[in-house]
């Protein structure tokens, strides 16, 4: 069997979680008699790993064609994917939605979350234009099979395309990377950053479903007890920022809140290592990747009880209503008052995160596509 897969978006400087996660499956890719094909476009080439890429049977295709480009040519079904290929496969595995080109080959496409359909007022009128064009919900019923993140994620494909086949694939965690061990490079890291302990965490793109004014507001409150308390809010400039720069602007406590931008990969776990608690009040979320993170490194977790991250966060965390700003405070107050409470929320948390792993989210991914490609 021939198994194409797109691995556009690790072409990008800094890879968002879609990307983050390909790279990981790929990683962990069972080793197989199977033929693969890499695609990607654009300027710069897609960052692979080696130990995929050292395989006899794998070999990859760069068209340094503007990635705009191929869409457009896709969106107006002027090319197919065995144009692009420059020749046939039995199947192909899109790990993103998005556009779904002409061809012969059976098709599967990931989907990480619904946000864009089921929270519309939180993205703007380019994104919506994005998705419109893109015919994302069209791409999503006119795949063969759908893999889903989380059974959350699962169920809201399900509503868009009841009839689908639909299989959820868990997201996994790389325990070499993410762990409780302190490093001595964590001490440069925080001093890189400007962290001092003890510090509150939160990790995720400035975008309004994260709902970071909230946590601002309840940090606002307990931060007059616990004076020496920090707020680091790590993660790229998202959109429709109004809401959190005016949360900014108001707050008692502007010179303990750090915002720091995107974090590179390898400084993110020393950040959750040594944070009092991961705070992710979001109001919906497709996995959960960072509650997860921030387990396996032995942070207690705060995050709402909505969506996938019940899922993801199983005993460990400490749940909120994500717009509830005085349940959020009170869960912040516990969190910080307690060695006890934090002592548990970390073991469980420590406990939980060993259910996940890459090398079975590989193994199932390439179930779905194998019994896709028969089917």
């Amino acid at each position: 069997m021939t198994i194409a897969i797109d691995v556009r978006s690790l072409c990008d400087a800094h890879p968002s979680g879609v990307g983050h996660a390909l790279y990981e499956i790929l990683r962990a890719w069972p080793t197989t008699d199977d033929t693969m094909v890499l695609f990607s476009c654009g300027r710069k080439p897609p960052r692979l790993p080696r130990s995929i890429t050292e395989r006899p049977n794998v070999r990859s295709i760069h068209r340094t064609i503007p990635n705009k480009i191929v869409n457009a040519l896709i969106a107006l079904r002027l090319v197919s994917l065995e144009q692009l290929l420059g020749s046939r496969v039995d199947a192909v595995w899109f790990p993103n939605t998005g556009f779904l080109p002409r061809t012969r080959a059976r098709t599967i496409i990931t989907a990480h979350d619904l946000a864009f359909h089921l929270m519309k007022s939180t993205y703007t009128w380019k994104d919506h234009a994005r998705y419109a064009i893109t015919r994302t919900i069209a791409s999503l019923r006119r795949a063969n099979a759908v893999i889903a993140i989380s059974e959350s994620t699962a169920r809201d494909v399900l509503q868009l395309h009841p009839n689908g086949r639909v299989h959820t694939v868990l997201h996994g965690v790389d325990h070499e990377q993410f762990h409780q061990n302190p490093l001595p490079s964590d001490a440069t890291w925080l001093q890189r950053y400007g962290i001092k302990k003890p510090y509150l965490l939160f990790v995720a793109t400035i975008e309004p479903r994260k709902n970071v004014p909230s946590l601002i507001e309840a940090f606002d409150t307990v931060a007059k007890t616990h004076r020496s308390l920090q707020l680091v809010i790590s993660g790229g400039r998202g959109w429709k920022r109004t809401s959190f720069e005016r949360a900014l602007k108001s707050t008692e406590h502007r010179d303990r809140i750090l915002t720091i931008g995107y974090v590179e990969d390898s400084a993110r776990p020393a950040l959750m290592r040594h944070a009092l608690a991961l705070c992710l009040p979001s109001r919906y979320e497709g996995f959960g990747m960072q509650v997860l993170e921030a387990m396996a490194c032995g942070a207690p977790v705060i995050c709402s009880s909505n969506s996938s991250l019940p899922e993801v966060g199983g005993d460990a965390p400490l749940y909120v209503r994500a717009m509830n700003v005085r349940e959020l405070e009170r869960a912040l107050e516990h969190i910080l008052s307690s060695n006890t409470l934090r002592y548990h929320c970390r073991e469980r948390g420590l406990a939980q995160s060993q259910s996940f792993n890459w090398n079975h989210t590989a193994n199932v991914v390439l179930k779905v596509i194998t019994k896709t490609a028969a089917s």
